[in-house]
């Protein structure tokens, strides 16, 4: 689904991963961790085509950089680190907006657009409170941004630290959601300091960061899991 080779990407000539391949087969969750800094924003940055890199990236044999914007969003989901609005976002909008892929140039929104999205909101467990983003908790406004995201129904999907401030029972909410979309065969790579809960997933992958080295891969367990806590609480390279 995803294949990586000789990647480079990094900021104001700045190299944060150099020269690094990896191949991401259809189906697979990738848990990132490592410590901040390390690399894992600018990995996600580059595959979702927020940020230019050399080398290749390819999603279903397509070289990401040389599809458009509408073939990108019909690929690949993104959800950033920090997606608060400060204005008046009406949810049903935003929620919608996640199809627009699917629309020709000046096409709008159908009434089945609308009602599907209007569905997906009332199974939200706060859909009595649904009126405008800048109203909602910091969880729920997460949740929101997932529900676009799960409208958009991409094969890929993207997620830099989803769980950052959330409380433990919207931290939760949003693993379970990871857990149900694997169930249905996405492809997703999820950037996380929330370790804990990644010993709940069987069939994953963790990709580990560690500043100016090359990621490494490993089976998602409980013994690896302990190891790399450890080697990041004593990681003092930093």
């Amino acid at each position: 689904m995803i294949q990586i080779e000789n990647l480079t990407a990094g900021y104001s000539n700045k190299d944060v991963i150099r020269g690094f391949s990896l191949t991401i087969a259809e189906g697979s969750l990738l848990f990132l961790l490592g410590r901040n800094g390390s690399g894992k924003s600018t990995f996600l940055q580059a595959i979702s085509g927020q940020l230019r890199y050399e080398g290749s990236i390819k999603t279903s044999g397509h070289e990401l950089n040389k599809i458009n914007l509408k073939e990108k969003a019909g690929q690949i989901s993104f959800l950033a680190q920090q997606n608060n609005s400060a204005f008046q976002v009406n949810i049903l909008d935003l929620v919608v907006s996640g199809r627009f892929h699917q629309k020709k140039n000046l096409e709008g929104y159908s009434k089945t657009d609308f009602e599907e999205a209007e569905s997906l909101i009332n199974s939200l467990p706060f859909a009595h409170k649904a009126g405008y983003l800048n109203e909602l908790s910091g969880g729920e406004t997460q949740m929101v941004w997932l529900a676009q995201i799960q409208f958009q129904n991409t094969p890929i999907i993207l997620l830099d630290e989803p769980t950052q401030h959330l409380d433990l029972y919207y931290k939760k909410q949003v693993f379970n959601q990871i857990a149900n979309w694997q169930a249905k065969g996405k492809t997703q790579i999820v950037s996380t300091h929330d370790i804990a809960y990644l010993s709940n997933f069987e069939n994953a992958e963790i990709l580990f960061f560690k500043k100016g080295k090359p990621p490494l891969i490993y089976k998602c367990t409980a013994e690896t899991i302990s190891i790399l806590t450890k080697e990041m609480e004593n990681d003092f390279s930093y």
